[in-house]
């Protein structure tokens, strides 16, 4: 479906039961789901999901299917800065992502610091690089996610980079 700009998605756990709704907007290809709460979070298991997509049009398609959840724990040291409106235009920007080869992180101020952590809160990487970019080489790396945190002059973001 072309110009998905909404979605809805609902998660039951393996008895059925409803479990979470949540809803927003689609931004480029990404909806991040999960709303930072720590009232979301569920075991390890086998969830099913139904997710429906909606467009400026008014048309709408359906997929459902099953995931296997695996919970992230942040490092204790792990923090996330909560950031204006205003901040948010300078935040940094993965590209590509997902990649299976090299990813740069740009930003419009200097990256001082760039850490990229695995979903064992493992630090894989971190580096000082001083300027607007950095690239990210993915080789060496397993498929899955892995998030990124970015220091700036502007303050401290954390993107996720799906390698694939």
């Amino acid at each position: 479906m072309k110009n998905v700009d909404s979605y809805q998605c609902k998660i039951y756990n393996q008895s059925g039961e409803l479990l979470l709704t949540n809803a927003g907007d689609v931004k480029g290809d990404y909806a991040y789901m999960w709303d930072g709460s720590p009232d979301s979070y569920y075991p390890s298991g086998s969830y099913r999901y139904e997710v429906t997509f909606k467009n400026y049009h008014g048309a709408s398609a359906s997929t459902s299917g099953v995931v296997d959840y695996y919970p992230y724990y942040c490092p204790s040291d792990f923090q996330t800065d909560i950031l204006t409106a205003e901040s948010e235009t300078n935040k940094p920007v993965i590209s590509p992502n997902p990649t299976d080869e090299n990813s740069t992180v740009t930003s419009d101020s200097k990256i001082l610091h760039i850490e990229k952590f695995d979903v064992s809160s493992r630090l894989l990487l971190s580096e000082y690089p001083k300027s607007n970019s950095y690239t990210i080489k993915a080789n060496g790396f397993s498929k899955g996610i892995y998030l990124v945190r970015t220091t700036t002059e502007d303050g401290v973001y954390v993107d996720r980079l799906m390698v694939k």
